[in-house]
């Protein structure tokens, strides 16, 4: 039964005849009709088939069945990774209406193929036990239980394990934090036992000192009670910031805690496990909720692993943090908060990290954080901005610090030198988009100490060669020309060989300077300590986001985090907006150093002539020791992949899978866990909603 579909409000805009449509308002939703009947819509079971691409923040999709006695009947739709809906639905006698909602946000979508097709219960049965089989055989056990599979279920309740199989999909339905929080983050009497026995059998344990941050002496009494009353792991000192001295210091790690703070049960054991495993901690943070008045839990902070950028922004870290004592500058410690704790010890991490120490983040929700967020948010920038400014004045570093959206800093590094920046164009033809990037360069730019190389990849149309001889003639511009079929990296390779400057900004022909400032704070985040690759925000031409930074993992192999967001919106923890370290970024705008990029051979030309090049390059970079920063403070406009095209051929498609391949087998334990993500979020794709299958391994459980 082939379907058709017609907008029932002014929500939703038909933009042509390929179905394609704009969403400007919510709830938007679809009317469905059967083409050539009176709507005698089936009932009992069908399969709901269509292909469906979107561009937006909101993923979730669904039928709603209206029926004659004017009840209505949900059933969410979920979707593959590819935009793939083959969902067997049960359709209620008596439908008197059928409407689609493609979408939970503003945005775009086009719809291909819907049908609904009408089948038997042997074919139903089939259906569901094939898609229960795939799920059983790729996923671990674990996983099936904590998602509330069991092995009895296809025999009893195939129904219910075909839904719940269903949020295997990429875009599946959300889960809401309190559903989260009961069948993924409770601790209870089982957990415990375990926990006790685990601190039982081992041979050593670390010893603690807490030391309490607050003023308020009535207030530690409280805490002290509360740690002792709760507490797992008992192996611990509780102290005021003021009784701290070298008696102390004798101990190994202090744990730092501000008041507002509740500490979970196992939180102690937690750290305990880590700094007893891993002897190269140098300090170790958690991640937090917040809890209000009523005791509800909410706004869970899932953190990225350590990111000075990301920190200097939004103090991620939170209200408390263990620190090895012999890495302390007590001198340093002016304001006792953990902000200027941690602060006083980022000078240090790039030398413990050639030393062989690292920071812990340990993915699990250790603390709450009573009252408001926005209060606790808003309270950052009052306490730290100055402090900020101190420290980078201290440093000799010359750096715009403000307040950013009333509870984020923004740090804006002014270029210290003024080195040549070689801008490296690959096209192919394309003059439009080409002409359109390079007129906004040469205009809109205001770094001046630039060349434009613009590489020539057997262009052919006249209008496109005539543009080269008269844009050649600019002074700042040299035509290059790469006579050998279409290989990214050996065309960004070649043309470095050709470049004057000393650092390289590889550009897409399809992109357009929307920032004048773009090369200036790009540059001045490359010239930080240790930074080997910049990467800057990009925008769809309506606004909305196209890349936010890169996530390694995520989707399958690499995908653009914040991606059909507004390019002002927040998004999660503000990272959207805030400036930070990341696995990769995209080379559709990439800065890099000449001395890094010849150092690693440039990008990877013989394996990833095509896609995951710039992401390869990015964690090259890092596992030489340098650092990926994102900086969203200037955009540019991005027409993805106008002069390649897309990959919708065989050849293309099978070319597409053998670099993800390679990408799998070159950086699986990336892949397999993104520090700059993190493994409670779902990894069906980087939306940073909650994952339905958290892929957190608990100590007590190992």
């Amino acid at each position: 039964m082939e379907v058709n579909i017609l907008a029932i409000s002014d929500a939703v805009i038909e933009e042509d005849k390929s179905l394609s449509w704009q969403v400007n308002a919510l709830p938007a939703y679809l009317s469905c009709f059967l083409e050539n009947s009176k709507n005698n819509w089936p009932s009992g079971w069908v399969i709901v088939m269509m292909h469906l691409n979107r561009q937006c923040s909101g993923y979730e999709s669904r039928l709603i069945f209206t029926l004659s006695s004017g009840q209505t009947i949900e059933t969410d739709l979920p979707v593959t990774l590819k935009g793939k809906v083959f969902q067997v639905v049960y359709f209620p006698a008596n439908i008197k209406e059928i409407h689609f909602e493609p979408m939970t946000s503003v945005g775009r979508f086009q719809i291909d193929d819907f049908e609904f097709i009408k089948i038997s219960w042997v074919v139903r049965n089939y259906l569901m036990l094939r898609r229960l089989y795939h799920t059983y055989r790729v996923q671990s056990d674990e996983v099936l239980y904590k998602v509330g599979l069991r092995w009895y279920m296809p025999f009893f309740q195939l129904d219910k394990a075909y839904q719940m199989t269903s949020n295997f999909r990429g875009y599946s339905p959300k889960i809401s934090y309190d559903k989260w929080i009961s069948q993924y983050d409770e601790i209870d009497h089982h957990d415990e036992g375990k926990i006790t026995k685990k601190i039982r059998i081992w041979n050593r344990l670390p010893k603690l000192t807490l030391v309490y941050l607050g003023e308020n002496n009535s207030d530690f009494i409280t805490f002290k009670m509360e740690l002792k009353r709760t507490q797992l792991y008992q192996n611990y000192n509780v102290i005021h910031k003021g009784e701290l001295c070298k008696e102390y210091l004798n101990h190994k790690w202090i744990v730092f805690v501000e008041p507002t703070l509740t500490l979970r049960v196992h939180a102690l054991f937690w750290l305990a496990y880590e700094i007893k495993n891993k002897p190269n901690a140098a300090f170790i943070y958690s991640d937090h909720d917040f809890i209000d008045e009523d005791g509800q839990r909410y706004s869970p902070q899932f953190k990225p692993q350590w990111s000075p950028e990301l920190f200097y922004a939004s103090n991620y870290i939170g209200k408390m943090v263990a620190i090895r004592v012999d890495l302390i500058d007590f001198s340093k410690l002016n304001y006792w908060n953990i902000f200027e704790i941690v602060l006083s010890f980022i000078d240090k991490t790039q030398m413990l990290f050639l030393q062989g120490l690292e920071v812990i983040h340990i993915p699990n929700l250790l603390f709450h954080v009573s009252g408001s967020q926005d209060i606790v948010e808003r309270q950052y920038i009052l306490e730290n901005q100055e402090s900020l400014r101190s420290y980078f004045a201290n440093k000799h570093v010359s750096v715009q610090v403000d307040g950013f959206y009333e509870k984020y800093i923004k740090l804006v590094y002014n270029v210290t030198s003024k080195p040549l920046v070689s801008i490296i164009i690959p096209t192919r033809d394309a003059l439009y988009h080409l002409q359109i990037c390079v007129d906004c360069l040469l205009k809109d730019t205001l770094y001046q100490n630039y060349e434009i190389l613009i590489v020539d990849n057997q262009s052919i149309e006249a209008a496109t060669l005539q543009y080269f001889d008269e844009i050649s003639q600019h002074n700042q511009v040299r035509i290059i020309s790469y006579n050998k079929p279409f290989n990214y990296s050996a065309i960004n390779n070649y043309a470095s060989r050709f470049a004057k400057g000393e650092v390289l900004c590889l550009l897409n022909n399809d992109t357009k300077v929307i920032s004048p400032t773009w090369l200036n704070v790009m540059l001045g985040q490359l010239q930080q300590p240790n930074v080997g690759v910049v990467g800057t925000k990009l925008l769809f031409d309506n606004g909305k986001v196209q890349h936010a930074g890169d996530a390694v993992g995520p989707g399958g192999c690499a995908d653009h985090f914040h991606s059909g967001l507004d390019a002002d919106e927040p998004g999660y923890m503000g990272r959207a907006i805030l400036a930070q370290d990341l696995s990769a970024v995209t080379a559709a705008c990439l800065l890099t150093t000449r001395k890094v990029f010849e150092g690693l051979n440039g990008l990877d030309e013989s394996n990833l002539p095509v896609a995951f090049n710039d992401v390869d390059y990015c964690l090259r970079v890092r596992s030489e020791g340098f650092r990926v920063v994102f900086t969203p403070y200037v955009s540019l406009y991005h027409y993805e992949s106008i002069s390649r095209g897309k990959d919708d051929n065989p050849e293309k498609m099978a070319r597409a899978k053998k670099e993800a391949d390679y990408m799998r087998n070159r950086w699986p334990n990336v892949i397999a866990d993104d520090p700059f993500y993190n493994p409670n979020l779902n990894y069906s794709r980087p939306d940073f909603e909650l994952s339905r299958f958290p892929l957190v391994k608990k100590p007590w459980q190992l």
